[in-house]
């Protein structure tokens, strides 16, 4: 009886351990999937103006399981190989990652002006609320070549800007995710953030 009283703390502890290393994977794999599926279908929807949209709308799907109000952010931005646009493991760069997230009417993003650092920020409260994306009103999530940057939530990065001639050298979109992950028995704190991202070559135009 002793005996037991001495390991059982570390049995539980193991057990438990299992069982949150078992969720936490589950989330993961979802968030991979989530972003693969998000960033499939931005490279499909080409220089469309609903681009940004439609992809989110994917995204908001797939990621289901882990629940629309646990995510942090999405970001959708220019990976194009030009040392500037991404960091090296095809990560936005550090100026399109959100830090307020309170936000919830104004655009969030980055457009230095030099064709690098595009990217459009969706955030929770705005983007993911109870209601998840709002395609009833689509206007805010749109961009077409006369919507000055930040005006939409999409227009840092246009869509409609995003080359898609073979000859013009076709862009690399990349999506990223980030999502929190609350642990359920408390042993590894209470949660813990998960990112993922993959960048895709946008599918080029016949015509």
């Amino acid at each position: 009886m002793v005996e037991f009283a001495l390991v059982a703390p570390l049995i539980f502890f193991l057990i438990f351990g299992l069982i949150e290393m078992g969720f936490a994977s589950l989330d993961y794999l979802t968030l991979a999937n989530a972003t693969r599926t998000g960033a499939r279908l931005l490279s499909a929807s080409q220089d469309n103006a609903t681009a940004d949209l439609q992809t989110l709308l994917a995204i908001e799907k797939a990621i289901s399981v882990i629940n629309t109000k646990n995510i942090d952010q999405v970001i959708i931005f220019n990976a194009t190989d030009d040392g500037k646009a991404r960091t090296v493991d095809n990560a936005p760069a550090s100026a399109c990652i959100a830090t307020d997230f309170s936000a919830t009417s104004s655009a969030q993003g980055s457009n230095d002006g030099s064709g690098y650092h595009q990217c459009n920020v969706y955030i929770p409260l705005r983007d993911f609320g109870a209601g998840g994306i709002d395609s009833a009103t689509p206007s805010r999530y749109v961009c077409n070549a006369l919507t000055p940057p930040g005006s939409t939530y999409a227009s840092y990065w246009c869509s409609t800007s995003r080359v898609v001639k073979i000859a013009d050298g076709l862009s690399d979109v990349g999506v990223w995710v980030e999502v929190d992950h609350h642990w359920i028995t408390g042993f590894f704190g209470t949660d813990v953030k998960m990112h993922n991202n993959t960048v895709m070559r946008i599918e080029p135009r016949n015509s």
